[in-house]
């Protein structure tokens, strides 16, 4: 064999070789890559903002463990907190939305607190069948039915605790019909006046304590504090518009700071909202924007006392909450 014959040879062994060994790191990298998605047990990190990074800088984790239909998977604070245990189909997901999607299971949330938040089933990211919400620092619990890909069925959007009485607002089906239906409540937590309408005509129906239904002109004071026949009636989308113009102090989030926000004011005689304080403190910075976002509410139903409109002293909460 020539000596240029030998060299090529040669030449040709050591390409072969530095194919198999780069054939072999990739396959090699491949693993580590699907181990780190597709393990036993596995644990993403993230920062304040659920953004993915480093474990020294997270200050939330998932952890992830297989099973015969995808990965049980549990959100803690580093600090070893549960904030909400669930399923989900792969772990192989490029942004939240693709993650929200494979949501197939039970689920539960927490507060920071520990106070179990909500809990129900996903189908393919899609609430399906009935979520019980619970009230904060309560053990009453709401109900919430889905149906047809996640349609909301009967939901209790609204639960405001006012002086003694408590209302609670429905958006959803009764009988097989759309309806929104509102309630107001004793102090014993049965139903006082009911409202329901259809879109077109609204049915009120008021009853004792007993649940009797009684004529709605009849004054009845619950024993304690007196107060006003009719109270102010907020709007029935407070709840959604308070969530949706709250903005968290970002000097609050960073210092840790929530809490529930008590705000007291006074609904005008033409619904109007006037004498805006805080009734307890979380701190001065969400103190400031509980008051901000509760001055831009919409007019309230003034309260009625002898058949005419008069001022009355309200009080509205609003949740603060690190997740």
């Amino acid at each position: 064999m020539s000596t240029r014959l030998r060299l090529n040879f040669g030449y040709f062994y050591f390409l072969l070789l530095l194919f198999m060994n780069y054939s072999f790191l990739v396959a090699v990298c491949m693993l580590v890559s699907f181990s780190a998605l597709g393990g036993e047990g596995n644990t993403l990190y993230y920062n304040n903002k659920w953004l993915s990074c480093e474990q020294n800088e997270a200050a939330y984790l998932r952890s992830f463990t297989k099973d015969s239909k995808g990965y049980n998977v549990t959100a803690l604070t580093v600090g070893g907190k549960l904030l909400m245990t669930g399923h989900v189909s792969t772990i192989k997901w490029t942004s939240r939305k693709v993650y929200e999607n494979q949501r197939n299971g039970k689920f539960v949330y927490y507060s920071a607190d520990g106070q179990k938040i909500k809990e129900g089933v996903y189908e393919n990211g899609v609430s399906e069948g009935k979520w019980l919400m619970y009230l904060p620092g309560d053990t009453k619990k709401v109900e919430e039915n889905y149906y047809n890909e996640g349609e909301l069925d009967s939901s209790k959007s609204i639960e405001i605790e006012t002086g003694r009485v408590i209302y609670a607002t429905y958006k959803g089906r009764l009988d097989g019909e759309k309806k929104n239906m509102s309630f107001e409540y004793y102090p014993s937590g049965s139903i006082k006046k009911m409202f329901m309408s259809d879109g077109k005509m609204t049915t009120t129906q008021c009853m004792d304590e007993k649940g009797t239904v009684i004529p709605c002109d009849t004054v009845i004071k619950p024993s304690g504090d007196s107060i006003v026949e009719e109270l102010p009636v907020p709007p029935s989308s407070i709840m959604r518009f308070l969530s949706q113009n709250v903005i968290y102090p970002e000097s609050a989030r960073s210092a840790n700071k929530h809490g529930r926000s008590l705000i007291s004011f006074v609904v005008m005689e033409d619904g109007s909202l006037a004498g805006i304080k805080p009734v307890n403190t979380v701190c001065p910075e969400i103190d400031e924007e509980a008051m901000r976002v509760i001055t831009l509410l919409p007019k309230f139903k003034p309260g009625m006392q002898n058949g005419k409109v008069v001022k009355v002293l309200y009080t509205q909460p609003l949740m603060f909450k690190l997740q």
